[in-house]
């Protein structure tokens, strides 16, 4: 597969026909903020792309399937380390607009990300939901993933399509979500909020153990990345804590 990040967006070109099933799935569109340059597309130089080569036989379950998840938790890996060298800022979070002002969701896997945005935009008019997984601010635009994963109480799952294009950045507030909670609505202190999330909102790149990216020190992509997401909080309008009672209604 071949890679390109240009301003921001990850640009992913399939070499065969397995990883060209893979860029056009609904997981990965859900999964990951990129674009899909076409076999051939002429708009990026070659000379732009760098390559990996995925080893299908780590990924297969069984005898004839890949595992999607898998090949997106290592592409998630290779490209959030790239965007933070080149000075952005990726989120595990969802995010949604009203009007000129944003709201980022952040909180662990299963803390109600999805949940919470996809309401908000069923419900509520005027509601652009950039993102539920996969935030990337770059050059203060915003891009999230295509597509909304969405779990049923049954454990069943469908896609939807969230706002297809990017958000120039103003206005800001930070909701720490968990609906498992039972607690108050209450406002958060942003000392408070960065030293509990850092690790919710980075999430593949803290989690990772294996991959390892050569000539990247990946402690010292941490060390930058926490120096970025300190500002970020610090410049949110406020923090709020969201907890199940927003949905009691």
């Amino acid at each position: 597969m071949k890679i390109a990040i240009k301003n921001g967006i990850s640009l992913l070109k399939a070499e065969d026909d397995y990883e060209n099933k893979v860029l056009k799935s609904d997981y990965l569109k859900s999964k990951l903020v990129y674009r899909e340059i076409l076999k051939n597309e002429n708009s990026i130089c070659e000379k732009d792309f760098f390559k990996i080569k995925l080893d299908y036989n780590l990924f297969k379950i069984d005898k004839d399937s890949v595992y999607y998840g898998r090949i997106g938790y290592v592409l998630r890996v290779i490209l959030d380390a790239y965007i933070v060298l080149l000075g952005g800022l990726p989120l595990h979070a969802a995010a949604i607009c009203h009007k000129k002002m944003t709201y980022f969701l952040i909180g662990n896997t299963h803390s109600g990300k999805s949940v919470i945005s996809n309401y908000l935009k069923n419900y509520y008019k005027n509601i652009d939901l950039i993102g539920d997984d996969h935030l990337v601010i770059f050059n203060n635009t915003l891009f999230g993933n295509d597509k909304s994963r969405i779990r049923r109480k049954d454990g069943s799952e469908y896609y939807k399509e969230n706002f297809l294009g990017e958000k120039k950045l103003g206005k800001y507030c930070i909701c720490l979500v968990d609906i498992n909670d039972s607690s108050r609505f209450e406002k958060i202190e942003k000392n408070i909020a960065i030293n509990l999330n850092f690790r919710n909102t980075l999430k593949y790149l803290c989690e990772n153990k294996e991959i390892f990216l050569e000539n990247i020190e990946m402690k010292n992509i941490l060390k930058i990345y926490f120096i970025r997401y300190k500002h970020f909080f610090y410049n949110s309008i406020k923090i709020i804590k969201i907890t199940n009672k927003i949905m009691e209604k």
